[in-house]
């Protein structure tokens, strides 16, 4: 009876090992590596896309504060511009 138990729990055993290794030799064949780098490098351009979008946005916001900025400095009389701006003949 022991035997046979033992027999059993090897056969078991193997074929667990067996299917195991199998699945993991699968992940790493050329078709699924392709699959994996294809997949993350599409979540890294969608992540530079969003970053770019997103820096263009600030950039843009922040150069129409300083534009309304000067225009009401400019308003007030408080705006002077650089002093190589006022050079006479330019």
């Amino acid at each position: 009876m022991r035997r046979i138990l033992w027999f059993g729990m090897g056969v078991g055993s193997s074929v667990w090992a067996q299917r195991s290794a199998k699945k993991r030799l699968k992940k790493y064949t050329p078709p699924a590596v392709i699959d994996r780098a294809a997949k993350r490098t599409a979540g890294v351009v969608r992540t530079v896309q969003d970053a770019v979008s997103e820096g263009r946005t600030v950039a843009k916001d922040y150069q129409d504060d300083a534009k309304s900025e000067i225009q009401a400095q400019r308003r007030r009389g408080a705006y002077r511009p650089a002093s190589s701006e006022r050079r006479p003949g330019m």
